[in-house]
């Protein structure tokens, strides 16, 4: 039978191994504007810069957005600002070339703006078209 101080060593040592394991928690960004200055249709991809004003600056000029996961789950929006109960959700062919948006990105994804050279484009969760037009 283990003695007191033998279980205790046995529990921590656990412990200390359970807590070197665990990932860093992946932070999902909210509300980050930019506006669209170009669309590639056929891989749902779209260029955004900084809106002016922006007191970080996360796209700079030209920063290819990956739409394709916010497609797959519907995660593309409209809000109706003079009715916040309006919210739809909207097609990737409702975005244009100047709209202004809203996206959520996962923080994993906003640090492969610093390796442009491996990284085709950002994926993004879910984009909110803040263009009052519908």
């Amino acid at each position: 039978m283990l003695s007191l101080k033998k279980f205790i060593i046995v529990i921590l040592c656990a412990l200390y191994m359970l807590g070197c394991g665990k990932e860093k928690d992946d932070v999902l960004h909210l509300g980050l504007n930019a506006k669209i200055v170009e669309i590639d249709s056929d891989k749902h991809i779209i260029y955004v810069s900084d809106m002016n004003g922006n007191i970080e600056k996360v796209f700079d000029e030209k920063c290819a957005l990956d739409c394709s996961k916010a497609i797959e789950k519907g995660n593309i929006i409209y809000v109706n600002y003079e009715d916040v109960n309006d919210v739809r959700i909207i097609s990737f062919e409702d975005l244009a070339v100047g709209d202004e948006i809203i996206i959520n990105i996962y923080d994993s994804e906003l640090n492969n703006t610093e390796d442009t050279i491996n990284v085709e484009a950002i994926v993004v969760e879910q984009i909110q078209l803040g263009t009052q037009r519908m």
